[in-house]
């Protein structure tokens, strides 16, 4: 029986749309020398992957593979990490957080990313599939709790 036959649900990560998005992310990370960090957090099929790196000094933290149908917009997840909202700064946190849990991340690498979100000069998109132009995009969110 094929992983996808012995899968209850399809609306999970290992629904065949949930693994064409997953392909999607890897291909971005590799070809923009990112890290991809273990796990899933949150949106459809609860299958975003995020990726960070670095550029010029500034923080980048990548998320998705979201869907934007014709003339549609795109839907964050507002309860990706428990009550949290994905991009919101309570849920660069939990993200935070998994790493030194998981030990995902170097603790250096760690110290940075917390630093970025507490001076608020990480860069946050979301990496998404636009269907009207038939092609990958990126989308820089504003991250809410940065509002003073």
């Amino acid at each position: 029986m094929s992983e996808e036959q012995n899968t209850p649900l399809q609306l999970n990560e290992f629904s065949k749309d949930a693994k064409n998005r997953s392909e999607f992310f890897y291909n971005f990370v590799k070809n923009q020398n990112l890290t991809l960090l273990p796990g899933r957090y949150g949106g459809e099929y609860n299958n975003d992957h995020v990726a960070i790196g670095e550029e010029n000094g500034e923080f980048l933290l990548f998320f998705g593979t979201k869907i934007q149908p014709e003339g549609e917009g795109i839907q964050l997840d507002p309860h990706a990490m428990g009550p949290f909202m994905q991009g919101s700064v309570e849920w660069l946190k939990m993200i935070v957080l998994a790493m030194r849990q998981s030990k995902g991340l170097d603790e250096a690498t760690l110290t940075r990313f917390e630093q970025a979100i507490d001076t608020r000069s990480i860069r946050v998109s979301v990496l998404f599939v636009d269907l009207e132009k038939r092609g990958l995009s990126l989308l820089p969110i504003y991250v809410e709790s940065f509002q003073d």
